[in-house]
């Protein structure tokens, strides 16, 4: 059984990764990965609780966001080398540009008349936030009473076109494979469905830039869109993904586990995995 896109505490999840390995384990999850958002200081921590509890291989990830002209396309990661030069220093660039826009969306809430800056501390004290994103912002504002729901906040405030939006920098496509790739790592198209624009022409050009890898089991994937990801996959040659993109309490909905079945498609993945990594 395999997870292959799992947040914690260092990006917008809510769980640590030693407690997110507890957890993977206590599920009967054989492999999972941390997928932090352009994050992966929380993956020596959660390698390092798996070595101390055994039974559960954990992989080092990425969640990378990249540019194209309407929306985002992600890619993760998994099996990289953390202490690989380039991926390092993407992430560096990408703390420094991502608290520069959380700094700016604040502000903009604050010429709103939105203060939210107490609840966020009491949000950065609870739950040990290492990078603050958009949905610590919206939970700050819900619980300040400014907006009734977090989607309230990204529909009004938060998402393009929103009064308090502010964007954000992307690297492409091509680049994110590139830099997994030369760190060793898988890297695979996550929750196609919610890519903009034809989704078969993407995948084939994310093939020609190397893509492994596509994740056809989703929380976010209805049953036509999973069949349309396998397809994709048999066509190219790209191993299938299963991930249940885990937030902890920022999503209860999505469990750990949650997004895998068995099939002939995850369990090559399982072995590849096993064979390269484990």
């Amino acid at each position: 059984m395999i997870d292959l896109h799992i947040h914690t505490n260092f990006s917008d999840g809510t769980y640590s990764p030693e407690k997110v390995v507890a957890m993977a384990k206590e599920k009967g999850i054989d492999i999972i990965a941390i997928t932090d958002h352009d994050e992966m200081c929380g993956c020596e921590n959660a390698i390092n609780e798996a070595h101390k509890i055994g039974g559960i291989d954990v992989l080092a990830g990425i969640e990378i966001t990249t540019e194209v002209k309407k929306g985002e396309i992600h890619i993760v990661g998994v099996g990289l080398d953390c202490n690989n030069s380039d991926i390092k220093k993407y992430i560096e660039k990408s703390k420094l540009d991502r608290m520069g826009r959380f700094d700016s969306i604040v502000q903009n809430l604050k010429y709103l008349n939105m203060d939210i800056e107490d609840e966020l501390e009491i949000i950065k004290k609870n739950v040990g936030i290492n990078m603050p994103t958009r949905h610590h912002i919206a939970i700050a504002m819900k619980n300040a009473g400014y907006v009734e729901t977090v989607k309230e906040a990204f529909d009004r405030f938060l998402s393009i076109g929103g009064k308090a939006y502010v964007p954000l920098v992307h690297i492409g496509q091509g680049k994110a494979i590139e830099l997994i790739k030369n760190a060793g790592g898988v890297a695979i198209l996550a929750h196609p469905c919610n890519v903009y624009g034809d989704v078969n022409k993407i995948v084939h050009q994310l093939k020609d830039s190397g893509l492994d890898a596509i994740e056809a089991f989703h929380p976010s994937m209805n049953t036509g869109d999973t069949k349309n990801a396998l397809s994709l996959a048999k066509q190219l040659g790209l191993f299938v993904s299963a991930g249940s993109d885990f937030h902890g309490e920022n999503k209860k909905e999505r469990t750990l586990g949650c997004s895998y079945v068995k099939c002939e498609e995850l369990e090559s993945m399982e072995e590849f995995l096993l064979k390269k990594y484990c």
